[in-house]
């Protein structure tokens, strides 16, 4: 009882700057989601499910509007009510869900750090600790996590101004390529050793054998040793969602309640989050294929002088998340031109499906032209596309009874500067 008095005390804190009226409206439905989930998941702020109009994008089927009822997992499927009444969709039919006249607009000014894992989920949180085995972080939208050490890929532990700034920091921390813990300082010194911990005013780092203290205040970032990482991964169907704090994080949803959907993470740890926090929760392992998740046959790149380029898989091609036009891609292929990936198939499939464009990463630069063939024959060019032009749908791209399938990325009329191509949440549709 006492936790949950505690918790409830923060989501009113924070529910402050909202008006009195609806603080008022939402009060007993945020002490009953405490009281239920106080020994589970901590509470973020925990809004009012009423009003809440979410457009499900299904797989065959035009996409439908309503309000989300209920996440049944016993029988599978999402259960939404609007004019039609009551209407079931299987979450295999479901490709994503997004609120309706929301913008994708993250917070970007973050008081505390970031956190990157093994996975890929990332999001912002306030003061650490961690031993050898465990790191628990606060977060505002997820509550406390608990998590493997062994799943953190790296922590930005500084205040970053925005998404490009922290973009900036990642890209620095990927092109170490120590197979050490590597700590970067505030003064530009580095210590490259072993992580064994964090306390309430310091780090500790062994370095040459050496036992040291480093003082919280003054340490940058800090990135594990990639060879010690592991990445568990989902049996079945889960989600992927997209938080309006930039936060994305990995579960299997398990339960939509008062206005909150509940889940479990992919470190086996339940979570819980307001849908009016929700920017996307796109289904995986449900009924269609991401390229992203397929290993090529072949990948061509041909420099426009001498600077080579690899292909990236649900990341743009400088290892970023993948953005068009404010909108993130949670899956799908980064690549340069001129480049090409051909996969193999097996001649099931009827559909590709998908968006390109060039990733907003490049401010409005770049130019190429897409193209998509099947057998040696075009089923799709995109035409000159520049990064200030709105993504293009590939339209269902007829593929059944094909053999090979090449994505194609092909310089435009400015060379190969910053020809950043997305092909986003690019999937084969049986």
């Amino acid at each position: 009882m006492f936790q949950g008095i505690i918790l409830l005390f923060e989501c009113l804190t924070k529910s402050a700057t909202r008006t009195v009226e609806i603080q008022s409206r939402r009060l007993w439905i945020t002490m009953l989601f405490i009281l239920t989930i106080a020994n589970d998941a901590p509470c973020a702020f925990l809004p009012e499910a009423e009003g809440l109009i979410f457009r499900i994008t299904r797989i065959h089927e035009d996409p439908v509007r309503g309000s989300l009822r209920e996440w049944n997992t016993k029988d599978q499927v999402v259960v939404i009510s609007n004019e039609q009444g009551i209407v079931e969709i299987p979450f295999v039919e479901v490709l994503w869900l997004t609120p309706v006249g929301e913008s994708e607009e993250w917070q970007t000014d973050h008081e505390g750090g970031w956190m990157i894992l093994s996975n890929g989920d990332q999001f912002p949180f306030q003061l650490p600790i961690a031993d050898e085995v465990t790191l628990v972080a606060r977060t505002q939208r997820l509550g406390k996590l608990e998590i493997p050490l062994e799943m953190v890929r790296a922590m930005l532990l500084k205040r970053t101004r925005n998404e490009e700034s922290r973009s900036s920091l990642i890209h620095r921390l990927s092109r170490l390529q120590k197979k050490e813990d590597v700590l970067l300082m505030s003064s530009g010194d580095s210590y490259a050793g072993t992580f064994l911990g964090i306390g309430s005013n310091y780090y500790r780092f062994e370095v040459a054998g050496n036992q040291v203290k480093l003082d919280r205040a003054e340490v940058l970032s800090l990135k594990m040793n990639p060879e010690l990482l592991v990445t568990p991964q989902f049996s079945g169907l889960h989600a992927v969602a997209l938080l309006q704090d930039g936060s994305r994080l990995s579960l299997v949803p398990e339960q939509i309640q008062g206005g909150i959907l509940k889940g479990r993470t992919v470190f086996q740890k339940s979570v819980a989050f307001a849908l009016s926090d929700l920017v996307k929760l796109q289904v995986m392992g449900g009924g269609v294929v991401y390229l992203s998740d397929l290993k090529p046959a072949l990948y061509q790149h041909t420099p426009f002088l001498s600077l080579p380029w690899m292909w990236c898989a649900d990341q743009s091609v400088s290892g970023n998340s993948m953005r068009l036009r404010r909108r993130t891609m949670v899956k799908g292929i980064g690549m340069h031109s001129r480049s090409q990936i051909t996969y193999t198939l097996d001649g099931t499939y009827r559909w590709l499906d998908g968006v390109v464009g060039i990733d907003d990463e490049t401010k409005g630069q770049g130019s190429v032209v897409f193209r998509v063939e099947t057998d040696g024959k075009v089923r799709f060019n995109s035409g000159l596309l520049r990064g200030i032009d709105v993504p293009v749908k590939l339209g269902r791209i007829r593929i059944q009874g094909a053999r090979r399938l090449t994505l194609i990325v092909e310089f435009a009329d400015r060379g190969d500067i910053l020809d950043h191509a997305d092909w986003g949440d690019v999937r084969l549709v049986p």
